[in-house]
């Protein structure tokens, strides 16, 4: 067991450094885009949803340039069963039934969410993600960005930016934070693939529950900020959106950059248990339009099935 202890302080620490770097890179970046005069609503919109999927999107760029697409997969399909699951069954025991919901931002999101990830499943299912996979990924992600906010919130304005040499400045901090992000996921990767070997556990299942679940902190640190100020309609768009992100841009950037090779099997049937977990949180979600403290119990047992079914394919 000693040969475990030095991988497993690295993983720790890769952690804390991804996520330090991450929530440094969302806040200089927010305050940058406000600061050239980049309207609120964009500031939400892209930072806020693709902020919080930083982790994701820079494992998935590690972990494909290292060879190890089974990592940038599992992160994917495990991050975003975590978020639906585990992580807004947490939120709904914490903040009970004030988590609540339009029908209709539901379903848009919600099917969002879902496309997203039936577009991800049906992509894995060859055992390979090409660089034409990836860039019909984010193609699909551009697309369900635009829809979910068309429909969702309308009429913003963005000001022409005025550069200087504060902005400068500013960008020079972003890309340092940015730089803690790749340092912590080499690490985080690096652990993985270590305890992977003395356990002889598969990476993927390492990479699906272990990982996931560190680069899923930042969605549920934003929920729980959400809980404590009130602002219930952040958790909605902040999870929904997240996986959209995960589902399509954060899985196709590493391959986009560096084709990913893979298991097939485990990797199409976790993410069919994904789909699955989802489609009974957002059904439920939007067939009562809030989440109660036993929706929330609920969707944890859903996460908690999964560390039971998913090993025996492995």
């Amino acid at each position: 067991m000693i040969e475990l202890l030095s991988p497993l302080i690295i993983l720790v620490i890769g952690i804390a450094l991804l996520l330090f770097s991450s929530d440094k890179t969302v806040n200089l970046s927010s305050d940058f885009a406000k600061d050239i005069g980049i309207s609120p609503f964009l500031v939400g919109i892209v930072v806020l949803a693709a902020g919080t999927s930083l982790p994701e999107i820079a494992n998935s760029i590690i972990s494909s340039y290292s060879g190890h697409g089974e990592i940038n997969v599992g992160d994917t399909f495990g991050s975003c069963l975590s978020q639906i699951t585990l992580v807004l069954g947490i939120l709904a025991l914490v903040g009970g039934k004030q988590i609540t919901g339009g029908r209709k931002d539901i379903m848009l999101l919600g099917g969002g969410a879902l496309l997203a990830g039936m577009l991800a499943v049906l992509t894995v299912e060859k055992g390979e993600i090409n660089q034409l996979d990836a860039i019909l990924l984010i193609l699909a992600y551009s697309i369900l960005l635009f829809i979910t906010q068309k429909y969702s919130v309308k009429d913003y304005v963005m000001h022409m930016p005025r550069p200087d040499i504060q902005s400068a400045l500013q960008v020079g901090m972003i890309l340092v934070a940015i730089g803690g992000v790749l340092a912590g996921s080499w690490m985080i990767i690096s652990s993985i693939l270590t305890i992977s070997e003395v356990l002889e556990i598969p990476s993927f299942l390492l990479s699906f529950f272990a990982i996931a679940l560190g680069t899923s902190l930042p969605e549920l640190g934003v929920g729980l900020a959400a809980v404590r100020t009130g602002r219930f309609e952040l958790i909605l768009g902040n999870i929904m959106g997240s996986n959209i992100a995960d589902a399509t841009i954060s899985m196709a950037l590493g391959p986009l950059l560096f084709p990913n090779v893979f298991d097939a099997g485990i990797a199409t049937v976790s993410g069919v248990y994904m789909l699955i977990a989802s489609f009974i949180v957002i059904g439920l979600f939007a067939w009562k339009r809030r989440i109660t403290r036993k929706m929330g119990l609920l969707f944890i047992f859903l996460y908690l099935l999964s560390l039971l079914l998913l090993p025996a394919f492995a």
